[in-house]
């Protein structure tokens, strides 16, 4: 999901720099590549939080490889949901 999304914003930025309108108007020279500089922002946000969720993840395998029994596994799911 998150990757479409991806795919969808970055084809939007691309859609306005490949517009030729946009290069007559002056409107590019104006940008100045914000709209690349915000995307680029944005794909790195997402990169970090995927890294951070990695993380998280592998901490609960861990953990879970070592509860002792499923009252501690539940918890440790609750807790995982509450992780931001």
């Amino acid at each position: 999901m998150q990757n479409e999304n991806l795919i969808e914003l970055l084809s939007e930025a691309l859609k306005f720099y490949a517009d030729e309108n946009n290069y007559t108007k002056g409107i590019v020279e104006k940008d100045g590549g914000h709209q690349a500089r915000h995307v680029l922002g944005l794909i790195k946000g997402n990169e970090e939080k995927m890294q951070s969720y990695e993380a998280m993840f592998d901490e609960f395998e861990n953990k879970a490889s070592e509860a002792s029994s499923t009252e501690d596994l539940v918890k440790m799911i609750e807790d995982l949901k509450n992780m931001e």
